[in-house]
């Protein structure tokens, strides 16, 4: 299996089932919790200044082939919680607000505020997946990285991109943030449903601290 990669990284560009209850993500966050004896302290731990989302992906495989696949993606590109792979965040996803043609360095989205909570200096919400239509075929997974936010008063935002688009993009085109991520067990599901139909269970967590 030869994945896509991304700043170094291999990107998994498989969607999950949209129908899976583990579709859910979990924010954790660790704290320094001490008794003063006037009530605790709560605090960041230093090691730990973000939430980090938990998911629990699952992909419903339906030939040898895609069984194949994920094998190799839990042997050789994962294996166990040592390799990192980036994973588009689904199922939340970006709204464009306007289409933009290939060369452009700059789509305009629904406002998320991401002008105030976008920070230059942690990567943890710098990538995005841009999925553009492609008629007659899947979409193209483009893979970008924003530059800057800029505001508008109109309930938009303008993402800036450091690489031009390299071909068009529609409005109704989902965007994803892009989280780079490892395996959050060491143990994985693979429930055969038929000779050549099973489901894979994939636990994932986001790696801020490490995202390029």
């Amino acid at each position: 299996m030869s994945l896509p990669t991304y700043l170094s990284h291999p990107v998994l560009p498989w969607e999950p089932d949209w129908s899976a209850p583990s579709l859910s993500a979990e924010f954790h966050q660790k704290k320094n919790r001490w008794d003063t004896g006037a009530g605790p302290i709560v605090d960041d731990a230093p090691h730990q200044g973000r939430p980090r989302t938990a998911r629990r992906l699952r992909f419903v495989l339906t030939t040898r082939a895609e069984i194949t696949d994920a094998r190799a993606l839990l042997t050789d590109t994962l294996m166990g919680r040592l390799g990192t792979v980036w994973v588009p965040f689904w199922p939340t996803a970006l709204t464009l607000h306007a289409a933009a043609a290939s060369g452009a360095s700059a789509i305009v989205i629904q406002s998320v505020d991401a002008a105030r909570l976008y920070a230059p200096a942690s990567n943890a919400r710098k990538h995005l997946a841009i999925f553009a239509s492609t008629p007659g075929s899947a979409p193209t997974m483009l893979l970008r990285q924003i530059d800057s936010v800029t505001p508008h008063t109109d309930g938009t935002e303008t993402l800036n991109l450091h690489t031009a688009l390299s071909q068009d993009v529609a409005a109704g085109d989902a965007v994803a943030f892009l989280l780079l991520s490892r395996a959050d067990s060491d143990q994985f599901v693979l429930q055969w449903e038929t000779p050549s139909v099973a489901v894979l269970e994939l636990p994932l967590i986001d790696l801020p601290k490490e995202t390029p």
